[in-house]
């Protein structure tokens, strides 16, 4: 039995209602190019964004009891050919005591940014996550746990 599973999370970024009013009023000269929304590609025979887009691989998995808690803990590795800008993570069970730990395994500066703690769920956000990084989550009584994360 899988007590964890990681699933990515799906977020929509929509411009529905944008109108071409909206634009910017720009002057152009002659062999330029002009792209509105562009998502990676060709424009005047310059590439933009051609490398992939960093992945989350889980290394390994475990449980432990702590005293009256029980320990979820995986450790993921952000594959990534340049720097990602941040890992979001989230945790979903019944009982959940603490927040959700995120704990690089690499020497430097964490930087950490949005986290918190709502009814069955705890997140937290890494910036500028590289290498192995250690999750944790604690739980009152063993129970499944649904880990879902967006990295970008």
């Amino acid at each position: 039995m899988r007590w964890l599973v990681l699933t990515p999370m799906l977020i929509v970024l929509t411009t529905e209602g944008a109108m071409v009013e909206d634009r910017p009023i720009v002057n152009q000269g002659p062999g330029s190019a002009y792209s509105v929304g562009q998502q990676g590609g060709v424009t005047a025979g310059t590439y933009v964004n051609q490398a992939p887009a960093p992945e989350l691989k889980l290394l390994e998995q475990k449980q432990r009891k702590d005293g009256d808690a029980f320990v979820y803990e995986l450790l993921v590795e952000v594959i990534s050919p340049y720097p990602a800008a941040s890992l979001r993570m989230e945790a979903r069970a019944q009982n959940l005591i603490d927040g959700l730990e995120m704990i690089p395994q690499h020497g430097g500066l964490g930087l950490f940014g949005h986290s918190g703690k709502r009814e069955g769920m705890v997140f937290s956000t890494l910036q500028s996550p590289r290498g192995s990084i250690w999750v944790r989550v604690r739980t009152k009584e063993q129970e499944p746990i649904e880990v879902t994360y967006h990295l970008e």
